[in-house]
């Protein structure tokens, strides 16, 4: 049975499908289908393909979403296929219905998000073959996946509101949504063979702190990564703060997923349990979304999250 797009949502990302109801109808619908289409290349880079045919599914995608034909691109994929949440989106019938949903978009929502999803695919398929060496190759990375998201909410907003904010600011917000990802999805990643924490960092040791024969130096390398990721709160919260009350739609699904983001790094700092389960850290989205809630309505509480 074909899946509507918001219930694949739903199944594919619980935090997304929280924070994305909260846009106005016409935001939602764009950014609801871009995340998903976003989703498929990210299925496409974690899949067990090897790097040339990634290259080969990556070109395939956006010869599918110009001609709308995806059963032989859907075939090739889902033989690579690892994640099951993944299995959802390569769903022939379930595809097709997340691009139906694409080309009953305005044109400019249409051409922002193509613009987006491939600057994305671009770097994914550079870092295919280029091991995430230094921090910044790591900050190069996660424009690429995240950043380029952050650019093009930003980009939405403009387009659906004619409210101007800052791209840089933008792109900040989504690289600190993703450096918190790569820290609490780090056990998962080891085991299923990927490595997004720098090598400078690990000295290549990333599964001795999986197996726990060294924590202290996983823990050293931890609180690394979780000092790093702060970098990103202040502009993060400083941009959220810009967003007017004209858009208090945006501002409430940018505060949702930055305040989860932020809670889980404070839960994730100097804790052992996050090297060795993948399900170490539990953060209630209730008690976020209070938050949140409070951040929208209360003068100044954002101010103490711009340090």
């Amino acid at each position: 049975m074909t899946l509507t797009t918001s219930e694949m949502l739903q199944q594919v990302s619980r935090s997304f499908a929280r924070c994305i109801p909260l846009l106005s109808p016409e935001k939602a619908n764009a950014v609801e289908n871009t995340y998903l289409l976003a989703r498929i290349l990210d299925t496409i880079e974690d899949s067990a393909h090897p790097a040339w045919e990634k290259d080969i599914l990556f070109a395939s995608f956006f010869d599918v979403l110009d001609d709308g034909k995806p059963d032989s691109f859907i075939r090739s994929l889902e033989t690579g296929v690892i994640d099951q949440h993944d299995r959802i989106l390569c769903d022939a019938s379930n595809f097709k219905e997340i691009l139906s949903q694409y080309h009953s978009l305005p044109y400019s929502h249409k051409q922002a998000s193509a613009s987006t999803l491939r600057e994305m695919a671009k770097g994914m398929s550079l870092f295919l073959t280029k091991e995430i060496q230094s921090f910044e190759d790591l900050d190069a990375y996660c424009y690429y996946v995240a950043g380029t998201v952050g650019k093009y909410l930003n980009q939405l907003v403009t387009i659906c509101d004619k409210v101007i904010l800052s791209e840089e600011k933008a792109i900040a917000f989504g690289k600190f949504l993703q450096y918190v990802n790569i820290i609490k999805d780090f056990a998962k990643d080891v085991v299923e063979g990927r490595h997004f924490w720098p090598l400078d960092l690990t000295g290549g040791n990333a599964t001795g702190y999986v197996s726990g024969e060294m924590e202290q130096q996983g823990l050293e390398a931890l609180d690394t990564m979780v000092t790093h990721a702060l970098e990103f709160q202040a502009p993060t919260f400083a941009y959220i703060k810009e967003i007017p009350d004209t858009v208090i739609d945006y501002r409430m699904c940018c505060l949702l997923p930055s305040l989860m983001a932020l809670r889980n790094l404070q839960a994730m700092a100097h804790n052992p349990q996050l090297l060795t389960d993948p399900n170490a850290i539990r953060i209630s989205a209730t008690s976020v979304l209070l938050d949140a809630e409070k951040a929208c309505n209360v003068e100044h509480y954002l101010d103490s999250l711009l340090c």
